[in-house]
């Protein structure tokens, strides 16, 4: 008895696997390969001297409270501290408009704000600052450059993502989500640090 469950399971699991072997292989779908960085602009790269980005719907700013890679940005309620500072270097340039860098002021190293994809609720983390990666640029709405509320788009995503935080709570998560300017979560303004 105990000879004859032996084989049968040994058979299942042959004609298991010869089934399994036949079967066509499922394509999984890819991601779609990362466009080209942009250019730095024919006047060069440039940094700004540095400014707080806050967000319309909560009136706190962004923040990224370490010098660790990979540590996610978040909103905190907006104040004079060195971690809520940022710098924007570029323009750099691709499909005729001009795409910033968004460097962290105080780390011990580079850091720049990237999302690491190109799908609603990627997180938007800092990582060290190359411009040969697209993830790192980002496009500005005229109006948040100008002080004034705008979008902030991820180059990567092809400006159809923006940064958004979805509540008013301090610490919610920077993450990307589809580009609704009606939503106040997605506008956000530049204020100069005095």
């Amino acid at each position: 008895m105990a000879r004859s469950k032996t084989w049968r399971a040994l058979i299942v699991a042959v004609v298991f696997s010869i089934l399994c072997a036949a079967m066509p292989a499922v394509a999984h779908a890819a991601e779609p390969p990362q466009p080209e960085p942009p250019v730095p602009a024919p006047e060069g790269a440039r940094i700004d001297p540095g400014t707080r980005i806050q967000n319309r719907n909560s009136g706190q700013c962004l923040v990224v409270r370490t010098s660790n890679p990979e540590t996610q940005a978040v909103q905190t309620p907006c104040g004079q501290w060195g971690d809520q500072w940022w710098r924007y270097k570029g323009p750099y340039v691709a499909n005729g408009k001009e795409y910033w860098m968004i460097v962290k002021v105080n780390a011990t190293q580079p850091l720049c704000l990237v999302a690491r994809g190109r799908t609603p609720g990627t997180p938007v983390v800092q990582t060290p600052c190359n411009e040969a990666y697209a993830d790192q640029f980002w496009f500005h709405s005229r109006q948040a450059i100008d002080g004034r509320n705008g979008q902030i788009k991820s180059y990567n995503t092809e400006d159809t993502l923006c940064l958004v935080t979805r509540t008013n709570n301090p610490d919610a998560p920077a993450v990307l989500a589809n580009c609704t300017p009606q939503f106040n979560d997605s506008l956000w303004t530049r204020r100069d640090v005095s």
